[in-house]
């Protein structure tokens, strides 16, 4: 019966309705809230779009504020325009110079202002601050230009109305936001109050000019900026408020502006008298009072835009702020509606289910109290039945872990006090228990393998950590090093090696922190009686627990017979080098001797020969001759046995004679000890020398080797280094020459690398040590 409820599978649950999903607390409050929540909406995204807007007035004002600093720029510059272009009219005029020079200094202190407020701006895409700094470098120039005289006035003066344009360009940049109506009309008629005043200070500069030349010599016409500032002036009244019209027409048609008209009228109908009549002096005053009161209007239009863009922003802030209020209140009042109805149906259930939630966190203690006879109260009664069997499932599972701790592996729950789902999960426990039980076994017997093999083994096996201790060693360990295994783990390990080599075994444990393998490094283990012992390690470290595992063998016997082995092959090349020696002494003192003694009796029985014994003469002089060839020969087979130059003057002129006598151009720089070398370093340096040129002549067609011999870094060795530019591609293992030097170098304890890559030269480096070869 129990079998078949574990066997009959149930449908999976069905998807729940999406209402489903929702607490009964949320479903009554989303009945009051939807009929409210496009009202929400809408007043949501209306505030959002009020944010927008302000953010782009608020950068509106600021941009407009930076236009009014800019624009007085403008205006300076216009006024230095006016006085420069009078100052190239009349050279050595100090009023003008004084007035460029003042007119420069107030442009400067304009520019200064309105860079400084442009490098404090944020948020900006264009780069107002490059602009002007541009505009400034540019300015400099002029300046520069027209103080050493290298243009003219009206150069002078089309640079300056460039510069001006620019600067005007600029502030209509700033100014052209508009996020609103009253704010771009402001902005357009301060654009065009500024384009009137750079026409008028245009025609103020080219009729300055006019009236700066001789009477006779002046050529006056109508004025072409009038025509641009009337077009200006339309513009602003277009857009300006009624005030300022007001105030144009008052500068237009006042004391200020009517001499400026009437001058222009009379220039239009008689230029000519007009010219010779007017000064400059008359000019610059009465263009100078119109263009006065056209930039008070100029302030007065900025005043008007400076409130514009403020009246605009605060408009804006107050019918978000009011949006908000009344969006807050609605919600207050949704929210209030919201917990009053949730408050007299959830109780019940959140007591249910903050219960279930106890329980299901591990908590058997909790229960629920309510009674009630609807459906929660059913709910919560149900609630309590399986506390009670959780309460008793839980007791199951305490007494399987107690059973696991104390080793009792035979251990089963009780399935039978169970039905459904509990049933099949004691049952399933109960199987894990008996493969558990299984695995212990075999990983127990694993463990005893493992132990047998870690103690039996003849190398030393050893886990270390990174503290530098010791963890775990085998018996090879006592054997091979004389401590006890508890003496080996209570001190750390480089406190057993020898002091010589401490450094190298620091550094390979860093290598092992940084997760590379150690195989075949080789240090010296001091043993109880202080005598060393050579071990080579293989170690690996464990990137997660720490540990090390090394393996090491004791090589100590090996590296006995090694150095047995090299002291032999020592004493062997030692004795071919005597024996060398021997016969070319042998050969020197003799043969050859004697050979220098027949060639002399020769010569002498040359002399005794009468003039009319030509044959005997002639015969004579083949034998000398053939006598003196195998002299040469013996001396060659003499250096070849032994060079006598090596056992008389050292291995310096020994070298140097080897150079000279090489088929391939040498180089050789020779850094001697101050003490002269052991005879079997010598030796080696020479045949290492003489068979490295021999193979440039013959293999590497090189045509030019460079010998160098130098004291090594380290105490007691010398280095040798012969490099030549030939084909490349030599190897030690390809012929007898370089297998013999190898030989020859390492019976001394030395070392011979080769670097001869294809088509870059050969290079040999050789290590000699001096102190061994000498105590040999």
């Amino acid at each position: 019966m129990k079998s078949g409820r574990r066997g009959g599978g149930r449908p999976a649950p069905s998807r729940p309705a999406p209402l489903a999903r929702l607490r009964v607390g949320r479903k009554l409050a989303l009945l009051v809230m939807l009929p409210l929540g496009a009202l929400l909406l809408f007043t949501v995204l209306s505030s959002l779009d009020q944010l927008r807007t302000a953010d782009q007035l608020r950068d509106f004002r600021a941009a407009s504020r930076m236009s009014f600093v800019t624009a007085a720029v403008a205006d300076a510059l216009a006024r230095e325009r006016t006085a420069a272009v009078l100052e190239r009219v009349s050279p050595g005029t100090r009023q003008w110079q004084r007035e460029s020079a003042a007119r420069a200094r107030a442009t400067d202190r304009a520019l200064d202002a309105a860079m400084t407020r442009a490098a404090g701006r944020t948020g900006s895409d264009e780069d107002i601050h490059g602009r002007l700094l541009a505009q400034r470098n540019q300015l400099l120039a002029l300046r520069v230009q027209t103080a050493a005289g290298a243009i003219g006035a009206q150069e002078a003066d089309d640079r300056y109305s460039s510069l001006v344009r620019e600067f005007l360009e600029i502030v209509g940049v700033l100014d052209s936001g508009r996020p609103a109506r009253a704010s771009g009309q402001a902005a357009d008629a301060y654009l065009a109050i500024l384009a009137a005043i750079e026409a008028a200070e245009h025609e103020r500069t080219d009729l300055a000019v006019v009236f700066a030349e001789p009477t006779g010599e002046r050529r006056a016409t109508a004025s072409q900026w009038e025509n641009l500032e009337a077009a200006e002036f339309a513009a602003f009244n277009l857009t300006a408020s009624q005030r300022l019209r007001a105030e144009l027409k008052a500068v237009l048609y006042g004391p200020a502006g009517r001499p400026v008209q009437g001058l222009r009228d009379d220039l239009a109908t008689a230029p000519g008298p007009v010219a010779r009549r007017a000064t400059l002096a008359g000019w610059l005053d009465m263009s100078g009072d119109r263009i006065a009161s056209l930039r008070a209007l100029e302030r007065e239009a900025a005043g008007d835009l400076e409130t514009a863009a403020s009246q605009d922003l605060a408009a804006t802030q107050g019918q978000r702020r009011r949006d908000l209020d009344v969006s807050l209140a609605v919600l207050v009042a949704v929210v209030a509606l919201a917990v009053v109805l949730s408050r007299s149906i959830t109780r019940p259930l959140a007591e249910v289910s903050a219960g279930a939630r106890t329980l299901s966190g591990g908590d058997l203690d909790s229960g629920v109290r309510y009674t009630g006879r609807d459906e929660i109260g059913e709910v919560a009664e149900a609630f309590r039945g399986l506390r009670v069997t959780a309460g008793r499932l839980a007791g199951e599972i305490r007494d399987m872990n107690t059973a696991i701790t104390g080793g009792q592996l035979g251990h089963r729950a009780d399935v039978a006090a169970f039905e459904g789902t509990w049933s099949q999960l004691l049952q399933g426990m109960n199987g894990t228990m008996a493969a558990f039980a299984g695995v212990h076994g075999r990983r127990r017997k694993a463990e005893l393998e493992l132990e047998g093999i870690f103690n039996l083994s003849l190398d030393l096996l050893c886990i270390g950590g990174s503290d530098g201790y010791f963890k775990r060693v085998n018996p090879a360990f006592e054997r091979t090093l004389g401590y006890t295994g508890q003496e080996l783990l209570a001190r750390p390990f480089i406190d057993f090696v020898h002091p010589d080599d401490r450094a190298r075994t620091l550094a390979s444990l860093d290598e092992l922190a940084r997760g590379e393998a150690q195989v075949g490094f080789e240090n010296r283990y001091l043993h109880r009686d202080r005598t060393p012992r050579w071990l080579e390690w293989n170690a690996l470290r464990d990137p997660d627990g720490g540990l090390i595992y090394a393996a090491a063998r004791d090589i100590t016997e090996r590296r006995r017979a090694e150095r047995e082995l090299a002291r032999s092959r020592a004493r062997v090349v030692a004795a071919a080098d005597e024996a060398r020696r021997r016969i070319e002494r042998d050969l020197h003192d003799g043969v050859q001797q004697r050979l220098v003694s027949l060639g002399l009796e020769l010569r002498v029985a040359e002399t005794m020969v009468t003039e009319d014994q030509t044959e005997l003469r002639d015969r004579l002089s083949d034998t000398l001759k053939g006598l003196t060839g195998a002299l040469d020969d013996l001396l060659e087979i003499s250096r070849g046995i032994h060079p006598a130059i090596l056992s008389r003057g050292g291995l310096g002129p020994a070298l140097r004679t080897l150079a000279r006598r090489s088929a391939v151009p040498a180089e050789v720089d020779l850094r001697m000890p101050s003490v002269r070398l052991p005879d079997s370093v010598e030796v080696a340096a020479y045949y290492v020398v003489s068979e490295a040129l021999t193979n440039a002549a013959k293999h590497a067609h090189a045509s030019l080797v460079r010998v160098r011999l130098e004291p090594g870094d380290r105490d007691g060795t010398v280095e040798l280094e012969i490099r030549d530019d030939g084909i490349g591609g030599a190897r030690t293992g390809r012929g007898s020459g370089l297998i013999g030097l190898t030989d020859r170098v390492e019976a001394l304890g030395g070392r011979i690398r080769v670097e001869s890559p294809p088509g870059s030269g050969t290079a040999l480096f050789v290590t000699l040590p001096v102190a061994e070869a000498g105590n040999d």
